[in-house]
């Protein structure tokens, strides 16, 4: 992991930093891997995620619109590193095998969520 997390976005007072740090440590994500932030929110997962690790990342949400997330991503300097997407979990418009990795946090809250992805 990249050390002290300054690097967090100062708008992530939400982010849950204990819960992502810990999450990460168990995931062995490396550099040029491909992630999906599944239920992104304001995309300060995604940011931290590219900032932290070197990763690409596909911003996925249904509530918050691409436009407002791009917005951040740029400004944080990763348009070339973090995709926003508007989809909804059901029907992405990936390829099966298409990541890495995936992570979701602070979405289980959504009662469209299945417990089983089949």
């Amino acid at each position: 992991m990249g050390g002290d997390h300054a690097t967090l976005p100062r708008a992530a007072p939400a982010l849950s930093t204990a819960l992502v740090e810990c999450l990460t440590r168990n995931m062995q994500l490396r550099s040029g891997m491909r992630v999906l932030d599944l239920g992104c929110g304001k995309a300060l997962t995604s940011i931290f995620l590219a900032q932290e690790f070197n990763v690409e990342v596909w911003a996925v949400d249904l509530w918050v619109e691409p436009s407002e997330n791009l917005k951040r991503i740029e400004e944080a300097g990763l348009g070339k590193k973090v995709f926003p997407i508007k989809a909804e979990a059901h029907q992405l418009p990936f390829a099966r095998s298409f990541f890495d990795a995936i992570v979701s946090v602070d979405s289980f809250h959504h009662p469209t969520f299945r417990t089983s992805w089949t």
